[in-house]
């Protein structure tokens, strides 16, 4: 079994996504920011608009850090509708470093400098970008737009989809979708999909 590291980001907010079960500690700046990241615009709707996720890679892709490297992904990223994207990445020049970045108002922001804890392996705990491409966010959303809107007590408005995020599961130490449920007034279905964004299940709970 992997072992999976622990991020820690210097101080007390705590932090976590579905089943992705590490603590991120932020203070500061850096606390503000991941707030403002989790609360999304009630109108907007970034996770459907392949246009928009495409922009936000190319232009990670285009940071210095990043132009003509390879990128790494280190267990988490989440797409929020308002069109924030929080990402945890390696440092091509210094590979034992994490940081965070933040995409908002169409730009990324600084890298915040992350604290790893835990006796796993680096390897084990990345996940190409290759292989996780931003457009699969709006392809998972429209799916999961699509599923929801052919039942007849869904409501959109009451009840949209929010996030889309990638995580590492600590089980099985392999990446994984992590959407809500879709809910209804009258029932809850659990949504699963493939890392190419195939929906794998939909089942009611």
């Amino acid at each position: 079994m992997k072992s999976i590291l622990k991020i820690c980001l210097l101080s007390g907010l705590i932090l976590s996504m579905g089943s992705c079960r590490f603590a991120a500690r932020l203070g500061g700046k850096a606390a503000q920011k991941a707030t403002e990241a989790a609360t999304s615009d009630k109108d907007a709707q970034n996770l459907t608009d392949a246009e928009y996720m495409q922009k936000a890679e190319n232009a990670l892709r285009e940071l210095p850090k990043f132009k003509g490297k390879s990128i790494m992904i280190f267990q988490e990223a989440t797409f929020y509708k308002d069109g924030r994207i929080s990402i945890y990445l390696q440092d091509p020049s210094n590979p034992d470093n994490i940081d965070q970045y933040v995409y908002k108002d169409g730009s990324w922001g600084e890298p915040q400098p992350v604290q790893l804890s835990g006796d796993g392996e680096m390897k084990d705990n990345l996940i190409p970008l290759d292989k996780f491409k931003f457009v699969t966010v709006a392809k998972i959303a429209n799916t999961w737009m699509e599923k929801a809107k052919a039942l007849p007590d869904y409501d959109e408005e009451k009840n949209p989809i929010t996030m889309v995020g990638l995580g590492m599961n600590t089980i099985s130490g392999e990446p994984r979708i992590i959407v809500p449920d879709v809910e209804t007034a009258r029932s809850k279905y659990d949504v699963d999909f493939n890392l190419d964004g195939t929906l794998k299940s939909f089942e009611k709970e």
